[in-house]
């Protein structure tokens, strides 16, 4: 099954942020969808930056309750950036299979997906629609 068939069932958005955008403004576009578990990080011509998945925004702002990571400041906290809580841009096609990305999902700890087409992110999978595919073809 494609993934064109399949996204956007449940998730019909996606949040975006630049790299320069301040934890503030990821904590929000995050906070715009309950059943988001993560935000992309785009350029200004929406080409996919990278990723930033709602662990490590709660990692870091949890970051005073984990000793071994060190403690940040409140300081330290708001000015984080988008940039410093992404990785790697990693996103599948309309036309890939849904089982390309649960395989990049579950290598890289991801529940949502960017979807890109002509370097543009156009959507998202998330997990209950990969789930869903599987289901169904299976």
């Amino acid at each position: 099954m494609k993934i064109r068939d399949v996204y956007q069932r449940y998730t019909a958005r996606h949040e975006t942020v630049g790299p320069e955008a301040p934890i503030a403004d990821v904590i929000a576009s995050v906070a715009r969808d309950r059943g988001s578990r993560a935000v992309f990080v785009v350029d200004e011509s929406q080409a996919l930056s990278g990723i930033i998945r709602m662990d490590e925004i709660l990692r870091r702002l949890g970051s005073k309750h984990l000793p071994e990571r060190g403690f940040m400041s409140a300081s330290d906290i708001l000015g984080t950036r988008a940039k410093d809580l992404m990785i790697e841009p990693l996103s599948v096609a309309p036309e890939d299979d849904v089982d390309d990305a649960l395989r990049i999902a579950v290598r890289f700890d991801l529940e949502d997906l960017p979807v890109v087409q002509d370097g543009k992110v156009v959507g998202q999978i998330d997990c209950f629609e990969m789930l869903h595919a599987l289901q169904s073809a299976g």
